[in-house]
């Protein structure tokens, strides 16, 4: 059953949620999906407040994340050559 208070609470629009996320990608942060209008809102707010990162720090965090994939974690899905057999459209694995 639902009361007085619930039915105030508007969902926060499609262009608050699309602001949201502009504002966090740029600021390089996540944020929680908002409950309503209002925690939206504040979310908003908050993210505004935040300093846009500098582009030293934008580019050295850029560098720093084609790194990992290319030689960290991310290159587990290469494939050695020892794991495959064959050659063109006859190759399999082994």
């Amino acid at each position: 059953m639902t009361n007085h208070a619930q039915h105030l609470k508007k969902p926060a629009s499609p262009e608050q949620l699309q602001l949201l996320r502009r504002l966090a990608s740029r600021r390089g942060v996540s944020f929680t999906p908002p409950t309503d209008s209002a925690h939206a809102s504040r979310q908003i707010d908050a993210l505004l407040a935040r300093d846009l990162p500098s582009a030293d720090e934008s580019d050295r965090e850029h560098r720093e994340v084609r790194e990992e994939l290319s030689v960290g974690s991310g290159a587990v899905a290469l494939v050695d050559d020892d794991e495959l057999g064959g050659w063109g459209s006859t190759a399999h694995w082994r």
